[in-house]
């Protein structure tokens, strides 16, 4: 891609600093838009994070020990963030809270979130995500409706694998994409997930009200 400019990538790891420091770090610099709090204090924490962003949208690729998180309604004021966020969870366990809905996590969901609405989630065990972010009027006109998805997920099935690989070939390929090639990753991205959210029949799934979602969260990471 001689002549070519890359896509800006973000890569912060716990690896960089001592251990004592590592979510303090983790905290104040990856995550510094939104109030965390370390769920397993008896083992060292250590994280990492890709973050590739484009005018068009972006991936983020995050495998990192257990901690929940809130993004509170000052955090919104500060920042103005308005992406949406598709997850798909490759490792472990944890919860989404996210404007009226919530759920919990297991491998091979995928689960919906805008950063323009309070809400709080985390790994409740070691976890591996990938995150699509989408900007919010291209979710709205493309995939649906993001008041009704927000905070809710697609169980896993075969279409949700798919989508996974297809994520994780992005994400290890990004750096190297121009943004041209990679508007035209997300487009393909895109048309998958369209695929899964129209073959999706909300009505299977069962509602979790906020209050017991937390008292399922809470249950789980006491064990």
């Amino acid at each position: 891609m001689s002549g070519t400019s890359t896509v800006a990538v973000f890569f912060g790891t716990t690896e960089s600093v001592e251990e004592k420091r590592a979510f303090d770090y983790w905290r104040s610099t990856v995550m510094s838009t939104v109030d965390l709090q370390q769920l397993d204090l008896d083992r060292p924490f250590s994280a990492s994070r890709m973050i590739a962003q484009s005018p068009h949208g972006g991936i983020i690729h995050t495998i990192s020990r257990p901690y929940s998180l809130e993004r509170t309604p000052a955090h919104i004021r500060r920042d103005g963030r308005d992406e949406v966020g598709v997850m798909v969870v490759r490792k472990g366990r944890g919860y989404l809270e996210n404007d009226r809905n919530g759920t919990l996590l297991g491998v091979g969901d995928i689960a919906f979130q805008t950063w323009s609405k309070p809400g709080s989630g985390g790994g409740l065990t070691d976890f591996d995500e990938i995150r699509l972010l989408i900007p919010r009027e291209t979710f709205q006109s493309q995939i649906g409706n993001l008041r009704e998805l927000a905070g809710s997920k697609i169980p896993a099935g075969p279409l949700n694998e798919l989508f996974s690989a297809y994520l994780r070939s992005f994400a290890v390929s990004v750096h190297t994409m121009s943004e041209a090639e990679t508007a035209i990753a997300i487009e393909g991205a895109l048309h998958l997930l369209r695929g899964i959210v129209d073959g999706h029949n909300p009505d299977a799934e069962q509602d979790i009200s906020a209050h017991a979602l937390r008292s399922l969260a809470l249950a789980r990471i006491e064990r």
